[in-house]
C-alpha cells in the first residue's frame, strides 16, 4: 500500500510538471507570436503608397464631418492608432500616429465608431460587443488582471474543498479568462470587416484591399495572441496558488496536530 501510495504521488507530481511546462509554454509561443505580428504589422502599415495616404486622408476627413476628433498619441510605436467612445456627450475621436497615412488602419479605427453608431453596414453582434468592449478589453490587455483572476478562483476552490472535501480540477480559470475577453476579439472583427467596406466604397485598388486585410489580419492576431497568453497566466496563477495554499494549511494543520500532543 505504502509503495503504490508513493507511486501515485509521483505521478501526480509528474502530471502536474508536465501541465506548467505547457502552460508556460502556451504563455511564452503566445509572447513571441504577438510580438512578431506586432513587428510586421508596424513595418507594412508605416511603408505606404500614394493611393493608400490619399483613402486615410480622406476617410479621415469624412470621420471629421462627423464630429469626429482626430488627434495624436505620444506612443513609442510609430504606427499606433486607437479610438474612444464618449457615451455620454456622445463625442468620438480616432487616435492616429503615422498610421494617419495608412488607409487599413484609419478605414479600421473608423469602423469601430460606425459599430457604436450602429451604422447600416454594421451587425448587431458587431454593435454589441463594442458595448462590452471597455469592461472586458482590461482582461485582454493586462497580465496582472489575468494572474488576480486566477488566484482568486484557486483561493475560492480551495476554501469549497475543505468544506465538501471534493477535489476541484483546473481549466477553469483560462475559461473564464477567454470568455471574458471574447467581446474585444468579436469588436476588433467588426472593425475590420466594416473597415474593409468602407475601403471597397471608396474605389481602393485590388492590391491595396489585400494589403490592408492582411494588415488588419495581424493586427487581429496580436490581440488573439495577447488573450492566449493571458488564459494560459491565469491558469498557470490558479495551480500555484491552490498549491500555496494547500502547503500552508498542511503546515498549519502540522502545528494545531503537534500542538494537540503536547497538551
Amino acid at each position: 500500500m505504502i509503495i503504490l501510495r508513493t507511486f501515485s504521488k509521483k505521478k501526480e507530481k509528474k502530471e502536474k510538471d508536465k501541465k506548467g511546462k505547457i502552460l508556460a509554454g502556451l504563455n511564452a509561443g503566445a509572447l513571441t507570436a504577438n510580438t512578431a505580428l506586432a513587428l510586421k504589422f508596424d513595418k507594412s502599415t508605416t511603408k505606404n503608397s500614394e493611393e493608400s495616404k490619399k483613402l486615410a486622408k480622406k476617410i479621415i476627413e469624412d470621420a471629421e464631418k462627423e464630429g469626429v476628433f482626430v488627434t495624436e498619441a505620444d506612443r513609442p510605436i510609430k504606427s499606433y492608432a486607437g479610438f474612444t467612445h464618449d457615451k455620454k456627450s456622445g463625442k468620438n475621436k480616432m487616435i492616429m500616429n503615422v498610421s494617419k497615412e495608412n488607409a487599413s488602419t484609419a478605414a479600421h479605427e473608423y469602423g469601430h465608431l460606425n459599430n457604436f453608431a450602429k451604422k447600416e453596414g454594421t451587425k448587431k453582434i458587431g454593435q454589441l460587443s463594442h458595448k462590452l468592449y471597455k469592461p472586458t478589453q482590461l482582461v485582454l490587455s493586462n497580465p496582472i488582471t489575468a494572474i488576480g483572476s486566477g488566484a482568486a478562483l484557486a483561493a475560492r476552490d480551495v476554501n469549497k474543498e475543505k468544506k465538501d472535501g471534493k477535489e476541484r480540477k483546473g481549466g477553469k480559470a483560462a475559461l473564464i479568462n477567454l470568455g471574458v475577453a471574447t467581446p474585444v476579439l468579436v469588436a476588433e472583427a467588426a472593425a475590420s470587416r466594416n473597415g474593409i467596406k468602407t475601403l471597397k466604397k471608396a474605389g481602393a485598388s485590388k492590391e491595396l484591399l489585400k494589403k490592408s486585410k492582411k494588415e488588419l489580419g495581424q493586427a487581429w492576431g496580436t490581440y488573439a495572441a495577447a488573450k492566449v497568453g493571458n488564459a494560459a497566466l491565469s491558469e498557470s496563477s490558479y495551480h500555484l496558488t491552490k498549491k500555496g495554499l494547500k502547503k500552508k494549511d498542511k503546515e498549519e494543520n502540522s502545528k494545531k496536530e503537534k500542538q494537540r500532543k503536547k497538551k
